[in-house]
């Protein structure tokens, strides 16, 4: 470290509120009002983000130093739930949103102290120093990876509250972040799976116990990474995206030239043609194409930073390669039903073939806000694709059900430690939760995806309103009230808009499609993939009703062969179901929907929160 350096820190450290100021739970309660209403008892995010309110809270382990459980297992009894991992950084990121949501007040406690927690280890050398061994870093070194999602989660807490407070820590962390960097030529890499002792020396993860699994690209620290795949976890991109996020947001927060710099050194090493796919079949370089191989999570986070940077820059050569990765990652999932796969030709690289036909959360979640922010960047209209899959494969990796983890169990006797883990996201087959598991790392990257895709439902702008998604939302220009799949019918409560742009799924028929507006029949002019309706006022309401088609499709996911049965976008019915494999205990199914299949809609009174703001750092 430079003697230069060594000032900034110091200079940075000196200006640190101490954390005590900062945590007051006034602050940390959403502002918003509350309406009790009755609504089309179909799928309403924010009642999933309340759930995910409780997992977030419930499930750290205080003894830890608020500590993740990273892996809980329901199929035993007891359920084990002993597994910590030091990562409460997730956790704080996604709960501003999901509390923006719902207007959820719960455990704020906990949430209080699991960030003072955090800063408490964070030291005046700008690094996080882990407080425990766990399954990752050893005690008292810092993980920069984790220090990133750290910065990220400063951010979205100062986008709820605006106290400079907490940028000064986040500048802190990203000083800590740019000393960090290995630097070579002109790049620069994050040795992956490895964390920085206060000494300077990097130390190899304590994941898999030292010894390397049949087929696995070893690596070495802190020698330059020459494959994507290598390590444990086989992600080396995804190591460098998250200090690539953190950077540029230093950048475009407060105007941190040097954080941009460091994060386009970084993403230069991230587009070295060996860390992606040699020339395909036409001589294209995969790096020139967005063409990969391997961990779908790893790769899907990277090129989000690499979207944020190039968004930063305005680098329309990477925004491409942006678009075109993600094309390519759904050319390998079923994005109809919601599934992605969690790596892509695992055996190349010494994986299970499982991981071809198995999901992973976080990468399901990857691709469900890659696809908002391509769509928001211009450069494609991604939202069938959100629907899909925040409504499908998404929604069935969460787990919402106490009885379903009761049967998998076997007993009632522990709901105690399942209603913990209630809200949180798994790793699957495509039809059942096969681990029979809740994972720490697929729930902080499930729940903010659902942030992603709530926020989008509706936007708003110098009134004009748009509608993404026909689902539940309420918000302070217009409340959605979603009637499918029982029904083609989605009802706009207009508060505020004299404009709406209503944009109409791929699967309804057009000149099917009816238009009223306070029950009048209305001929609205479509621009585009919208309806477009003018002369709006406060209070009007307007009413969209399309026949619902009910599909029979088939799909191949490895040697399986699939028959969804969807309503809409919607899958009510999917078999073959995964067979039980232990008889003593049930596997949790996925896509029981039967009741989805009627043609009335329910309908529920409920207490809805409408926020007076939304969060933009997610």
């Amino acid at each position: 470290m430079s003697v230069i350096q060594i000032q900034t820190l110091r200079q940075v450290a000196e200006q640190l509120p101490a954390s005590a100021a900062l945590l007051d739970p006034a602050t940390m309660k959403p502002a918003g009002t509350w309406q009790t209403v009755t609504v089309p008892a179909t799928l309403d995010l924010a009642q999933r983000a309340a759930l995910a309110v409780n997992v977030l809270t419930a499930s750290l382990q205080p003894e830890h130093a608020y500590a993740v459980t990273q892996a809980f297992r329901f199929d035993t009894q007891p359920p084990f739930d002993a597994s910590p991992n030091w990562m409460p950084m997730k956790f704080l990121r996604a709960l501003p949103l999901m509390r923006t949501m719902c207007g959820s007040l719960a455990n704020l406690e906990i949430e209080q102290a699991a960030m003072n927690a955090m800063l408490q280890q964070v030291a005046t050398d700008g690094q996080l120093y882990f407080p425990i061994s766990a399954d990752g870093p050893p005690a008292n070194t810092a993980y920069p990876a984790m220090s990133g999602i750290a910065i990220l989660a400063l951010l979205t807490w100062h986008n709820r509250y605006p106290d400079a407070g907490w940028l000064e820590w986040a500048k802190l962390l990203v000083e800590g972040l740019k000393d960090s960097l290995i630097p070579v030529a002109n790049y620069a890499y994050i040795p992956p799976e490895c964390s920085l002792s206060r000494t300077g020396e990097w130390h190899w993860t304590l994941r898999g116990g030292g010894q390397w699994p049949p087929g696995y690209t070893p690596y070495l620290p802190p020698g330059e990474p020459t494959s994507d795949q290598q390590g444990f976890e086989g992600a080396v991109k995804w190591e460098q995206s998250n200090i690539i996020k953190a950077l540029v947001r230093a950048y475009t927060v407060w105007g941190d030239e040097d954080a941009l710099a460091h994060a386009q050194r970084l993403a230069r090493f991230c587009l070295k043609a060996a860390l992606w796919e040699p020339a395909d079949a036409n001589g294209h370089p995969g790096v020139e194409h967005g063409i990969w191989a391997g961990h779908l999570h790893g790769n899907l986070n990277t090129l989000q930073a690499l979207l944020e940077l190039a968004m930063a820059t305005d680098d329309s050569r990477l925004k491409q390669i942006v678009r075109q990765g993600y094309e390519y990652a759904r050319s390998h999932g079923v994005i109809r039903l919601g599934w992605m796969p969690s790596w892509i030709a695992p055996q190349q690289f010494g994986r299970p073939a499982s991981a071809a036909v198995e999901s992973e959360g976080c990468g399901i979640a990857d691709t469900l806000m890659l696809a908002v922010q391509l769509t928001d960047a211009g450069l494609g209209d991604y939202w069938d694709d959100v629907d899909a899959i925040v409504r499908n494969h998404l929604l069935e990796l969460q787990s919402s059900d106490l009885e379903a983890m009761r049967c998998a169990c076997g007993s009632a006797d522990y709901d105690h430690s399942l209603q913990r883990f209630i809200g949180g996201f798994t790793q699957a087959g495509l039809t059942a939760n096969l681990r029979s598991a809740i994972y720490g790392c697929c729930t902080g990257n499930g729940t903010r995806s659902l942030y992603h895709a709530w926020a989008g439902i509706t936007r708003f702008d110098q009134g004009v309103a748009t509608v993404n998604l026909w689902l539940n939302r309420t918000a302070t220009w217009l409340d959605v009230d979603s009637y499918l799949p029982y029904e083609g019918k989605v009802v706009l409560h207009n508060k505020e808009a004299h404009t709406i742009l209503v944009r109409i799924p791929y699967w309804v028929d057009r000149p099917a499609l009816r238009c009223f507006v306070n029950e009048r029949p209305t001929a609205a002019p479509t621009v585009g993939n919208a309806l477009l309706l003018q002369g709006l006022q406060p209070g009007d309401t307007i009413r969209l009703a399309c026949p619902v088609p009910e599909t029979t499709e088939h799909y191949t996911i490895g040697d399986e062969h699939y028959t969804a049965t969807l309503r809409g976008s919607t899958v009510v019915d999917l078999h073959p179901r995964a067979t039980n494999s232990n008889p003593n205990r049930n596997k949790v199914p996925f896509f029981m929907r039967d009741h989805l299949r009627g043609k009335a809609t329910p309908m529920q009174a409920v207490q809805r929160f409408t926020p007076d703001r939304l969060l933009s750092s997610a």
